[in-house]
């Protein structure tokens, strides 16, 4: 079937599986099935599947409770504990055509459906984002988020940072066409992490487009620590490099950014040691990254009216760069993982 095919075949509003696969989620839970079960969206044209890959945290009992509020709301089990695998199991649980696959720490606004199927509808996508919103809920929390939401921090991501609306290689928070997930294969359940990447990456090849409207606004709720930040730049930097290594696709030039700039320095400092003069090439390279990360963290304390977190700015770009690098060398030297 083809998009064109696929289109047409969308009434005005059609029936919708909600997909969330989830572990140890319950910072955030609450608020995101509080967003859910309030869209503004027929109840009888929608089903909530979660998928819980062993949460300890109180995630379970939390679905729990809202399962009595709401009978639409489904817990299945996820015994590989992976994403991917979650989202294996949600798809193949779905009843209905299209699927929404949000993450447990994400809101959505309460005309998010109504949004993705309009452009749906208009474009013939085979799935359709928007620009993620990432708030954070702490002080801390709030320098994740700013960090997180500007280029100079994460790249040019279309979903992270804005943009303006059109086709694009990857949409995050999406509505998907079901089929097209299941005759790309599904999730690559044998990675831990860059599940979508690898899922559009596949899409794009048979044809399946996504499409990004930047009017569809979700909320992330990101990390409130410093600790949660980095593991996670540690893990996304790992397996950016070791899921290319394993003949994955998907990535863009600006996933491997922090591992040439780590890369860089970590080159000069060891030429030093022979050739002092070298040195130079790292302190020059350093000094120009924190004046450029000092420049970006004023500008957004003018901007956003932070107090005191702009001083502290700097530093979590220079631990997110250097986190995210050394991970990527890690993924690259360590020995390669079966696929």
């Amino acid at each position: 079937m083809t998009n064109s095919d696929a289109e047409n075949s969308l009434s005005p509003l059609p029936a919708i599986s909600i997909l969330l696969a989830v572990r140890n989620e319950g910072e955030h839970i609450d608020e995101c099935l509080a967003a859910v079960v309030g869209l503004d969206y027929p109840r009888d044209l929608t089903e909530i599947i979660l998928v819980d890959g062993g949460s300890e945290d109180g995630t379970r009992e939390k679905i729990a409770e809202w399962q009595k509020r709401d009978s639409r709301i489904q817990l299945l089990d996820n015994p590989r504990a992976s994403t991917a695998a979650g989202m294996n199991i949600a798809v193949a649980a779905a009843r209905f055509d299209l699927c929404l696959w949000i993450s447990g720490h994400v809101k959505l606004e309460s005309d998010h459906l109504k949004k993705c199927v309009a452009t749906m509808q208009a474009t013939g996508a085979a799935a359709v984002g928007g620009v993620v919103r990432t708030v954070g809920t702490t002080s801390i929390g709030r320098i994740n988020a700013a960090v997180l939401s500007n280029r100079f921090g994460v790249g040019n991501a279309p979903h992270r940072v804005g943009a303006k609306s059109g086709w694009v290689p990857t949409v995050t928070m999406a509505l998907y066409r079901k089929q097209a997930i299941l005759d790309v294969g599904g999730f690559a359940e044998q990675l831990p992490r860059n599940q979508d990447n690898d899922l559009h990456d596949r899409m794009n090849r048979q044809g399946f487009r996504s499409y990004l409207d930047v009017d569809i606004r979700p909320t992330y709720l990101c990390r409130n620590t410093l600790g949660g930040l980095l593991r996670q730049a540690a893990r996304n930097g790992f397996w950016n490099v070791m899921m290319t290594r394993l003949g994955y696709g998907g990535l863009s030039p600006r996933h491997f950014a922090p591992m040439a700039f780590v890369g860089v320095q970590l080159a000069a400092l060891l030429c030093g040691i022979f050739y002092p003069p070298a040195l130079w090439v790292f302190v020059g390279v350093a000094a120009a990254h924190l004046l450029a990360a000092l420049a970006v963290a004023l500008g957004i304390a003018v901007q956003q009216g932070f107090p005191w977190q702009w001083a502290a700015m700097p530093i979590w770009f220079i631990l997110l760069h250097w986190t995210y690098g050394l991970s990527s060398w890690r993924g690259l030297l360590s020995p390669r993982a079966d696929k």
